[in-house]
């Protein structure tokens, strides 16, 4: 279309010496030729602002490359156009701008039965992310400036308010307060202490101290383990019991237990663990069933969801009857009481876990195979990971939907899994919160 077709019809409502262009050419892989045209101006005309993507002179139904990765100017692979601008810190949502791109090949590789996305190859892609970065290198300076000049000043800011750490004073109130409260909601030792119940105990004297509303869950997960982790002497007698966070289902017998302190202490209990040598089987009676309790006799396969709410589907499915497995579910991070179930069931059963394809997903698989701070096993369980990997996706051509990281989520991806194209693909792109903090805008799937 040329660069004087896009001056001219771009200068009606931008600035017109903001007006920028650029222009690639070159063959793919398959040695068809292709032309990336990029023009982009400033603008304050909203029916300009925001990206226009043409293919072959035609206008598509919606955004043609949305599917295709691009290198940014770093070297990260980001996920499309979106991510390429936000790796320069454009926002065409927010920006007063104007990106208009115009895509020429004899033939398209289209992903979709109405031609609305399609897949370029690597060097036609390469081609559209330098034509895009170029043509948007001053903007993107601007931009860079401006979070310069706002990460100083939140810096002074923060400098003359003085703020404390709010955190600090709330574990100093509750280390202060946890003894007393674990005494009262024990009966003084004499009965299991619920995690939430110590938390009622405590609430009014933290409150009272720091002057804030408790979280609970931070409380619960975070303080009242740390504090019981820091004082092992005085603590050591202390039987904490936590709620259920999932379930287990035991094949044949229909047999439900919650996977909290107390369900899962019973279930020990009760739980056999060589088969009977004296069954007392008498033939009229066989009805009632095989005498057993735990996998003995029953299943050699823990099924480990990360979810609640499948198990219905499951039953009328009869998965677990016919593959002698039993059903474990969560809800997320799988709690030391499951953890307690998986490393004693684990010299007799093998553990499958299914997790979806993003952060939590690899942390609930990597905190199912090693120590972490709350729990260590005596013993290794025979864990596999059965969950969506970025092969599964690539294959079977899953959807994937943006997500936000308020910190790079890499460091944790990797010690849990993660290979390095998994994490290139879920930590996505640096952006600024609206706090102007540093975020990470990934993608997941589930």
């Amino acid at each position: 279309m040329g660069e004087q077709h896009f001056r001219e019809w771009l200068a009606i409502g931008g600035e017109a010496g903001s007006f920028r262009y650029k222009r690639l050419t070159g063959t793919d892989d398959q040695g068809l030729p292709y032309v990336v045209e990029c023009a982009f101006v400033v603008t304050r005309d909203p029916s300009l602002q925001g990206e226009h993507i043409g293919i072959n002179w035609s206008v598509p139904l919606s955004n043609p490359i949305a599917r295709n990765d691009f290198t940014a100017a770093d070297g990260d692979i980001v996920w499309g156009l979106g991510g390429l601008l936000e790796s320069n810190l454009i926002d065409l949502d927010d920006d007063p701008i104007c990106l208009t791109l115009h895509l020429i090949c004899p033939k398209f590789n289209s992903l979709d039965r109405g031609k609305g996305s399609v897949h370029l190859p690597d060097n036609f892609s390469q081609a559209l992310a330098k034509a895009v970065l170029d043509a948007t290198r001053e903007w993107a300076a601007i931009k860079k400036k401006q979070e310069r000049d706002q990460r100083q000043s939140d810096r002074l800011m923060e400098r003359m308010s003085h703020v404390r750490d709010e955190r600090t004073s709330a574990k100093a109130a509750a280390y202060a307060a946890i003894p007393d409260a674990y005494q009262k909601a024990s009966g003084n030792g004499r009965y299991p202490a619920n995690a939430r119940q110590i938390m009622y105990a405590a609430r009014p004297v933290i409150q009272e101290m720091t002057g804030r509303s408790l979280d609970d869950t931070y409380f619960t997960q975070t303080l009242l383990p740390d504090y019981m982790l820091e004082h092992p002497t005085e603590t050591a007698r202390w039987d904490v019991a936590y709620d259920a966070r999932g379930h287990l289902w035991e094949p044949h017998t229909g047999e439900e237990i919650g996977l909290g302190t107390l369900g899962v202490r019973n279930y020990l209990a009760g739980m056999q663990i060589a088969s009977p040598t004296n069954v007392g089987i008498c033939l009229p009676d066989f009805s009632t069933g095989f005498p057993t309790a735990g996998p003995i006799n029953r299943y050699g396969t823990v099924l480990y969801i990360e979810k609640e709410g499948f198990l219905p589907l499951l039953q009328r499915a009869r998965l677990a009857e016919q593959y002698d497995m039993a059903i474990m579910s969560s809800k997320g991070m799988g709690t030391t009481a499951a953890r307690t179930l998986i490393e004693r069931l684990s010299s007799k059963v093998k553990v499958g876990v299914l997790h979806d394809f993003d952060k939590s997903g690899f942390s609930i698989v990597g905190t199912l195979t090693r120590d972490t701070r709350r729990y260590a096993y005596t013993k290794a369980p025979q864990v596999i990971d059965l969950g969506l990997r970025l092969k599964d996706i690539q294959e079977w051509g899953l959807e994937a939907e943006d997500v936000i990281n308020d910190s790079d989520p890499t460091e944790n991806l990797m010690a849990n899994g993660a290979t390095s194209e998994e994490v290139a693909f879920l930590r996505g792109t640096t952006i600024l919160g609206s706090g102007r903090t540093q975020k990470y805008k990934g993608r997941r799937v589930n």
